[in-house]
């Protein structure tokens, strides 16, 4: 699993560790600018990074700390990446779907629903 952390480097806040924002539908947010019509949502982690690697910023806060509750559009060049092995984990586990896998089976589905309506 990949993690991607940024530090604050200034004010009162410095050395606070940021962490990608997971908004309330459960998606991530990265863009090229600041302004929301240039939003891409992003369903897990290890998409986000390679967005990042695209050189798209990245929506971050740290809920523990009141002056970074809110997200901040961090940069890609401030923005530090970890490969992270989680040997806890039973090796059965599920993964998250990447956004793609998902738009393929909600395609499949809908093309299945159609051929169903017109069979009937």
């Amino acid at each position: 699993m990949i993690r991607l952390t940024s530090t604050v480097k200034r004010g009162k806040a410095q050395g606070t560790e940021l962490r990608p924002h997971r908004h309330q539908d459960g998606s991530y947010v990265v863009s090229k600018t600041r302004f929301e019509k240039d939003y891409v949502r992003v369903w897990n982690e290890e998409e986000l990074a390679e967005w990042v690697e695209r050189g798209y910023s990245v929506r971050m806060s740290n809920p523990g700390v009141s002056s970074h509750r809110a997200a901040s559009l961090i940069s890609p060049d401030s923005i530090t990446r970890e490969v992270e092995s989680h040997t806890a984990w039973p090796s059965h586990a599920a993964e998250v779907p990447s956004t793609r896998n998902f738009l393929l089976g909600v395609a499949l589905l809908v093309c299945i629903i159609a051929l169903l309506f017109a069979v009937s």
